[in-house]
């Protein structure tokens, strides 16, 4: 179960980061198509997990949400 927490806190980790270090123009359609399935199976893996796993994985991806935040306010 950790290891698949940890998968997923870095999938959804990397796509943001993915999504920030790109230019201004759109993304292809096929690139669109492919992160949307990827983000769906990464929503259903999650389902699956226990509600206390699931707020646990939360509660580490609110923690770096703020971080981010504050290292953006700092930096822009």
């Amino acid at each position: 179960m950790k290891t698949l927490a940890i998968a997923l806190i870095t999938l959804i980790s990397s796509s943001t980061v993915f999504a920030h270090g790109r230019e201004h123009n759109p993304p292809p359609a096929a690139t669109v198509s492919a992160w949307q399935a990827e983000q769906q199976a990464i929503n259903n893996d999650f389902a699956r997990l226990p509600a206390s796993e699931q707020q646990r994985i939360q509660k580490i991806h609110a923690y770096w949400d703020a971080q981010s935040l504050r290292e953006n306010q700092h930096t822009h």
